[in-house]
């Protein structure tokens, strides 16, 4: 059911709600609602039931809710009143301010209270690591304007977070003015979209509320495990989560055995950051990072590289050999010699082409897994025999 447009309508509000004994009559129509406003079978909205424009009785009636709309000055007299009233219990989170005021009948006794609903950020939300969620609350309460405090409501006002899947519980009912306020459990784990809204029955559409994160690293390697004593290298991941403005705020890494090729790392406008971290030595080494006080780490762990030293001898020895067997007349001996320093002619150049030095000026396209250790070596070995002294450079 659609809203129904309703009259402008004049209330006085003072500065302060402590000072303000109550509120200047309102004027010309305003909006009835029925006590059986309910959330219905939607579940994304809240709806109010039939409304009409009636006169403003010269009792309010108990169970009914009225609205009125406040001019754009009034509105914002309204809101900063609202705020101090808040601020004034201690409480410093940010506020979300429902629009215009909504008048009922007080439970009981009581004289009438015009209401002003809010949204009060339960304080940044926090990652919880084994939910692999941000967690957090938000509190919803009523503060009556003209300086009532601690009043049953005798229309209780319904709230519900439109996006149910957040929130736990998505709906609730406030009785009274608050404090005490009713709370509301977040947990997100899609930050795509930080703001939730909010709906009342006056409001279906939700007002929108801002969640706010607190401050957050990730650090991630781009593999969990690499060969060590320096012969892999693997890119490191950094995500700064939370932070206003990222933009060139340093990133402290540190770790025992590891050479990072950058640090520090400065993080771009999206909180992102990458270096790259070489193996030294093996086992598991642990990587921190330090930035805007908070600090984040991982483990990668560095393996004995036996399948590349393996790769590496059979190449040599299979460089070595073609050498060797184009050398017709060479002893035994002299054969057994020239294999054993070709083989570590094709380690060495091997480990330099690891270092970024190319000896042999070959424009590899692959530099990775056995077969490229395989070839490296074997053309190492191959070739870079020819360079030393005493070794024959082709058949005699």
């Amino acid at each position: 059911m659609k809203r129904a447009v309703v009259g402008i309508l004049a209330c006085g509000v003072a500065a302060g709600l402590a000072s303000q004994a109550h509120a200047e009559p309102l004027s010309k129509a305003i909006k009835r609602i029925s006590r059986s406003s309910v959330i219905v079978q939607r579940a994304d909205v809240i709806h109010a039931a039939a409304a009409m424009p009636v006169a403003p009785p010269p009792k309010l009636q108990a169970g009914l809710a009225y609205q009125v709309q406040l001019d754009a000055a009034t509105e914002a007299t309204t809101r900063e009143a609202v705020a101090q009233h808040v601020a004034s219990a201690n409480e410093s989170q940010p506020l979300t301010i429902f629009p215009n005021v909504e008048r009922q009948a007080a439970a009981g006794d009581a004289p009438e209270v015009q209401l002003k609903a809010y949204v009060l950020d339960g304080g940044p939300l926090t990652f919880d690591s084994e939910a692999q969620a941000y967690v957090g609350t938000i509190r919803i309460g009523v503060t009556s304007i003209t300086g009532e405090s601690m009043n049953p409501l005798s229309a209780p006002i319904p709230f519900e977070v439109i996006e149910s899947d957040v929130a736990e519980p998505s709906r609730v009912t406030v009785n009274q003015t608050s404090p005490p306020f009713e709370t509301i459990r977040i947990r997100m784990r899609d930050l795509a979209s930080k703001v939730i809204r909010v709906a009342s029955r006056f409001n279906p559409a939700g007002e929108p509320v801002s969640l706010h994160l607190a401050p957050r690293l990730t650090v991630r390697t781009e593999r969990s495990r690499i060969q060590g004593y320096g012969l892999e290298s693997v890119g490191v991941n950094i995500q700064a989560i939370g932070l206003d403005a990222p933009a060139g705020l340093l990133v402290a890494l540190s770790s025992d055995g590891v050479h990072f090729e950058d640090k520090p790392v400065a993080l771009d406008a999206q909180g992102n950051a990458k270096t790259t971290l070489r193996s030294d030595g093996v086992g598991r080494r642990n990587i921190l990072v330090e930035a805007a006080g908070v600090s984040a780490g991982t483990a990668i762990d560095f393996d004995q590289p036996w399948a590349t030293i393996v790769a590496s001898i059979l190449g040599g020895v299979v460089g070595g050999l073609i050498r060797i067997l184009s050398v017709t007349r060479t002893g035994a001996g002299r054969r057994l010699i020239m294999l054993v320093v070709a083989v570590l002619v094709g380690i060495v150049v091997f480990g330099l082409l690891i270092l970024g030095v190319n000896t042999l000026g070959i424009p590899y396209v692959v530099r990775v897994g056995q077969a490229f250790v395989f070839i490296a070596s074997a053309i190492g070995a191959w070739v870079g025999t020819t360079a030393l002294p005493g070794m024959p450079a082709k058949a005699t």
